[in-house]
């Protein structure tokens, strides 16, 4: 079995790859261009074999394409009652959850609606408050 080779790299203020010597000290340049006559030349069997050794890299099976369902988020929030079942004013409740006091403001009178990320982040504060309060926590 051929031993793993990690290479560290650092992405210079120009914009280059280098790869990190053990010392700390910037080495050779890294192109990110690979050699694909290799994969060119494998068979498409030899191509799957070597896809399926791949641990991290398995194929979907049918089962797995009909359980995907994708995500719809609400069509519309009710912000003003989230926020009055959170026992919260608009700014408190915009703070904390990282909105914008004047686009709660819109919603809350009817002069916006939300877009699709806002009503996903709603709908998140609606059912796991606390979840969205920690997530938000660990980013400072």
């Amino acid at each position: 079995m051929k031993k793993e080779r990690i290479v560290r790299a650092r992405l210079t203020p120009a914009g280059e790859v280098r790869q990190v010597r053990r010392d700390g000290s910037a080495g050779r340049r890294i192109d990110g261009r690979r050699d694909w006559r290799r994969l060119d030349a494998a068979t498409p069997e030899a191509r799957l074999a070597a896809s399926l050794a791949d641990p991290d890299a398995q194929p979907l099976t049918a089962r797995d394409l009909k359980e995907f369902k994708p995500a719809q988020p609400p069509r519309r929030v009710d912000v003003a009652g989230l926020r009055r079942r959170l026992k919260m004013s608009q700014a408190p409740f915009a703070a904390r959850f990282g909105l914008d006091l004047s686009a709660v403001h819109a919603w809350e009178q009817g002069r916006r609606n939300p877009d699709r990320a806002a009503r996903v982040l709603l709908k998140v504060i609606a059912t796991e408050p606390d979840a969205v309060l920690r997530a938000l926590r660990r980013e400072r």
